[in-house]
């Protein structure tokens, strides 16, 4: 997440792909965006955890409040 997305107030969406048999264990895709999350902290919230929609393991952003 660029620094100036969040101070100019813009919502941010992560975003993992699952491919082939990634599918099997999406639960993998949840820990990459978890990892993440703790460098991210700092510099905004978190809208709830992060879920799976379809191919997709999707994290939304929201920056701090000043």
């Amino acid at each position: 997440m660029q620094e100036n997305s969040s101070k100019k107030g813009k919502h941010v969406k992560l975003r993992v792909f699952l491919k082939g048999r990634e599918m099997a264990t999406p639960e993998l895709g949840v820990e990459v965006l978890n990892n993440i999350w703790p460098s991210l902290e700092d510099i905004a919230n978190r809208e709830g955890p992060a879920k799976q929609e379809g191919r997709y393991i999707n994290m939304y952003l929201t920056p701090k409040k000043k």
